[in-house]
């Protein structure tokens, strides 16, 4: 189980080198230009104030994710589409005005979660706790409600 808090921050992400954020994300797959991508977009978040999710889990150290973007931040918008050239399957590499019209209309869908570790965070204050909803019963896909209703009326008939 874990407990997530949402949390007003400022970012301290800026004055990494290429060699940190390598080392950071050694195995995913990233390319030099890559780091030198999320070097950009790391400076251009320092210092914004943004929502966050503060995820605790006793087994894990605490990280953040972005809760939501302030659409009228504009370094903000430019470290996004910064970070965005470095999707493994971009919806925006290079195509910085389709980028800007999605984010700028509401479209805008990250398709990956944006994660910050506790000492890139400054928290300012708490905004609420997310309580976790309650396990509901998976609800089962139409076929196999069919399937299983068909098989009560037989055992019933049978009976």
């Amino acid at each position: 189980m874990y407990k997530l808090t949402e949390v007003k921050a400022r970012l301290h992400t800026g004055g990494k080198t290429v060699e940190q954020i390598r080392e950071r994300y050694t195995g995913q797959g990233l390319t030099y230009r890559n780091f030198e991508s999320l070097q950009r977009a790391f400076d251009l978040f320092d210092g914004q104030e943004i929502d966050l999710y503060r995820k605790e889990d006793g087994s894990a150290p605490i990280t953040y994710y972005v809760a939501s973007w302030p659409k009228a931040n504009g370094k903000i918008m430019d470290g996004v589409y910064e970070a965005e050239q470095t999707h493994p399957k971009p919806a925006y590499k290079g195509e910085r005005e389709k980028f800007l019209a999605d984010w700028l209309s509401g479209r805008y869908n990250a398709r990956m979660a944006f994660e910050f570790p506790a000492e890139d965070v400054e928290e300012l204050e708490v905004v609420q706790e997310v309580k976790e909803p309650d396990r509901m019963p998976a609800t089962l896909p139409r076929w196999r409600q069919v399937k299983e209703k068909r098989a009560r009326r037989k055992r019933r008939g049978k009976a």
